[in-house]
């Protein structure tokens, strides 16, 4: 009875790692709806607070960089611009340099 009570345990635990990851991709995907809408101050923030949970997250540094960006937040787009990989940050340098932001 002991190793069951163990491997529930156990069980328990995997799960609450799998209903979190479902819930931070729910969240991930709410962040991209929000920046598809326009919505990119409330985009960035649920990126922001999402990174807190998931930190190096590509998309969620896109999501970050590029409403940075659009918003005119140079300093803010450098601060995330760095963890991307280099594919990544090159596409968002090209975004940014549209609006007159210069990724460093």
């Amino acid at each position: 009875a002991e190793r069951m009570v163990a491997k529930l345990e156990v069980d328990r635990a995997g799960l609450g790692d799998a209903v979190l990851a479902v819930e931070t991709t729910d969240r991930l995907l709410e962040a991209n709806k929000l920046y598809d809408r326009g919505d990119y101050d409330g985009a960035r923030q649920l990126a922001i607070k999402l990174l807190g949970e998931a930190p190096g997250n590509v998309r969620l540094l896109r999501v970050v960089v590029s409403s940075s960006c659009i918003m005119g937040d140079g300093e803010a787009a450098n601060q995330y611009a760095p963890q991307l990989p280099q594919l990544d940050r090159d596409q968002m340098a090209d975004r940014c340099a549209k609006f007159q932001i210069a990724l460093k």
